[in-house]
């Protein structure tokens, strides 16, 4: 996987990044081994929002959070792309047992 990181309003420190890193290679099994993902930190007031964006094929996975603590958001929204990623990967497998198309999809 390749990592994109953008930082609005704030300063991106080491820590951070290997935390997003660690906490997105969780899913690495999911997604194709080629993918790239674009991670948006930004700052507003007091409020800390992450952003993460990972395109796929024939789909783009996105979650956003606000919270006051950066690293509660970040397991927020990691948790949100599990969510949809095991919700598209099961609905691929149900069109690729009737249609032999979406296999390519799948890989």
């Amino acid at each position: 996987m390749r990592y994109n990181f953008t930082a609005k309003n704030m300063v991106l420190s080491d820590s951070l990044k290997e935390n997003t890193i660690k906490k997105i290679n969780r899913l690495e099994r999911l997604f194709p081994e080629d993918a790239e993902v674009y991670v948006v930190f930004s700052v507003v007031k007091l409020d800390s929002t992450i952003e993460i964006t990972i395109p796929l094929q024939k789909r783009r996975l996105r979650a956003e959070v606000s919270n006051r603590d950066m690293y509660i958001a970040l397991d927020e929204v990691v948790d949100i792309l599990e969510r949809q990623m095991v919700k598209y990967r099961k609905r691929i497998k149900e069109k690729a047992r009737r249609d032999v198309s979406f296999k390519e999809e799948l890989r």
